[in-house]
């Protein structure tokens, strides 16, 4: 890993701020796992480094980890899923204003919305679904919607917060089960 790759993982920020004024600093730069700085920033919510990545001219708000030379690489993830994978709401935010893809999909096909709902991260389908661009009842690789992953993972506050915003309640699973039953 780069010492930007490592300050960005560890939350170093004023490491970060000055790493990043050098010239030929590579903010895309990939590491041994197929992760960005950007990457390595979002999984743990660093939300300060975040914005300073994504105020370099040149770093890419929607990389995936989608390169088959990195053994790791095999979900397919951005720096957005990740940081809804964590619950990071202001990292969320942050990726959203620099125009990062709300709808991108990872190899099961799960959105940054499926993956908030599964983990549970009810301020972060609201705000997914405040920008008025995804859609609520998309289904994964296995058919299932939001909601259902929601249920079967046990989420109530995610369950919740689905229905608030209209999601089908009578969607069912890849297995023509209702979200109830989970």
């Amino acid at each position: 890993r780069t010492p930007l790759a490592m300050a960005c993982i560890e939350g170093h920020t004023e490491t970060v701020k000055l790493l990043l004024e050098h010239k030929k600093i590579d903010v895309n730069v990939i590491d041994k796992n197929g992760l960005t700085p950007l990457c390595n920033a979002s999984i743990p919510g660093h939300a300060e480094i975040v914005e300073l990545l994504l105020e370099h001219p040149v770093a890419n708000v929607d990389h995936t980890d989608k390169d088959d030379s990195h053994w790791k690489s095999l979900q397919y993830d951005t720096p957005l899923i990740m940081a809804c994978i964590g619950g990071h709401k202001e990292v969320v935010e942050l990726l959203i204003k620099y125009k990062a893809d709300v709808n991108h999909t990872n190899k099961q096909e799960h959105t940054p919305l499926v993956l908030a709902c599964m983990g549970g991260h009810a301020e972060i389908i609201e705000l997914l679904k405040e920008i008025g661009k995804v859609d609520i009842n998309v289904t994964d690789k296995r058919k299932n919607a939001p909601l259902v992953l929601a249920c079967m993972a046990g989420q109530k506050e995610a369950v919740e917060q689905l229905l608030k915003i209209g999601a089908d309640v009578n969607v069912t699973d890849e297995q023509n089960v209702q979200p109830l039953i989970h």
